[in-house]
């Protein structure tokens, strides 16, 4: 029998782009028009500190920083080693990889000064591998020392298991060149093997299964009809092998447009849920002209369902000027709740049949003349509860009017009432 999990709460820091594209002089940016204050720094921590005690871990899934200079990675670095710390989690459970922003073309560029148009073709070839492997492991140089860096086959690769999880990380900005137009993913072959040999070592049933890269290993759509042409090179052979070897989650970044969504395909061992976190502090240049906000994400897993999945909620916080962070939105930019459960595959069916069910089950405990508050999506089927907040509202409604009774809504609660 599988044993379950203990429950784990990570934070989830994203696409900080560290240096010339960040938010503001907090995160290193060079415009002088932005606010030079802490603010959205103080305000996370103390947004988090107040909301979810206990973190277990810290997840940062590449593109620290802006163009890869030394600088840059040592100001990310020591930001998010202030937001570990202020945090109070252990500095061994603060886990990075790397992005496309983290490869510095400065560097890979001078390979182009050892021969210039000229020189044997293979020669040339050689110097600019040598180069472009400098410049893809600067980050990896200048970073704190890590045991879950030493065995992967490339930095910023590797896995490591603590005592509630394993950890999976892929870094899918290594082979990124100036050469492509569109900064795609790849993981290239020794990576590629590696996973496979990693993930295919024996499991602890006890410990959840985690993966993190930077870029996406399938297309996501956006909001307005565009061809999605980052994500990673080998996604399907990635995606088919977290599928096949009970991995729980997948959390990457390099969109801005957050994503959540459980994926189910026949021969796998059980759902995975991928989580695409957005962007911490990108400016808003890079966020579709501010139409996305700057985001973090605390992921909290909390147990296992029927079918073998992670059961688990994320709750997610977008930043105001005026407000500083406060709960996401949903909206076209950001199509997830506040807090949003996740997990579950169903149909339609299978939903409206949860609702009914649920709703049949109040109806003999309402007064004849009072609105019968219902309890908090937590103790509620996972069917429900994984739904968005205005799919489970229209849901709800459904069921109610074919029992004689009203959904009210609040805005914090929701009621039951007899016509």
């Amino acid at each position: 029998m599988n044993k379950v999990p203990s429950s784990l709460r990570f934070l989830v820091l994203s696409d900080i782009h560290f240096g010339k594209f960040a938010v503001n002089k907090s995160f290193g940016s060079d415009d002088p028009t932005q606010d030079s204050s802490d603010r959205m720094i103080e305000s996370l921590v103390k947004t988090t500190m107040d909301n979810h005690q206990d973190l277990d871990a810290i997840f940062v899934p590449g593109d620290l920083t802006s163009v890869a200079s030394p600088s840059e990675f040592n100001g990310c670095l020591q930001i998010v080693e202030r937001i570990r710390n202020e945090l109070n989690v252990a500095s061994e459970n603060l886990f990075h990889t790397y992005g496309n922003h983290d490869v510095d073309w400065q560097v890979c560029n001078l390979a182009q000064s050892q021969f210039g148009r000229g020189g044997e073709l293979e020669d040339r070839k050689t110097v600019e591998e040598a180069y472009h492997t400098i410049a893809a492991s600067i980050g990896h140089l200048l970073g704190p020392s890590s045991k879950l860096l030493t065995n992967g086959p490339v930095p910023g690769s590797g896995s490591v298991i603590t005592e509630k999880f394993e950890l999976f990380v892929i870094n899918s900005g290594y082979f990124c060149s100036a050469a492509q137009k569109h900064k795609h993913g790849k993981i290239g072959d020794d990576q590629l093997k590696w996973l496979r040999q990693a993930l295919a070592m024996p499991t602890d049933s006890g410990k959840w299964r985690i993966a993190m890269t930077h870029h996406h290993p399938f297309n996501y759509p956006y909001p307005a009809p565009v061809a999605d042409l980052s994500c990673i090179e080998e996604g399907a052979e990635i995606v088919e092998l977290l599928g096949k070897h009970s991995v729980d989650l997948l959390v990457h970044g390099h969109r801005h447009h957050p994503r959540l969504k459980t994926h189910l395909q026949d021969g796998w061992a059980r759902p995975v849920t991928f989580f695409c976190a957005g962007s911490l502090a990108v400016n808003p240049h890079h966020r579709d002209s501010g139409r996305i906000p700057n985001l973090f994400h605390i992921v909290d897993l909390k147990s296992r369902l029927q079918t073998g999945g992670a059961y688990g909620m994320v709750t997610s916080y977008e930043y105001s000027s005026s407000q500083e962070w406060r709960p996401i939105r949903n909206q076209p930019e950001t199509p997830i709740d506040y807090q949003q459960y996740f997990g579950v595959i169903a149909t339609t069916t299978d939903r409206e049949n949860a609702a009914a069910e649920f709703i049949s089950r109040h109806v003999n405990s309402m007064a004849e003349n009072k609105p019968l508050i219902l309890p908090h999506p937590i103790s509620w089927p996972p069917t429900l509860a994984c739904c968005h907040q205005k799919e489970l509202t229209d849901l709800l409604k459904q069921a109610c009017a074919l029992v004689g009774l009203r959904l009210m809504n609040d805005g914090e609660n929701l009621a039951l009432i007899r016509i």
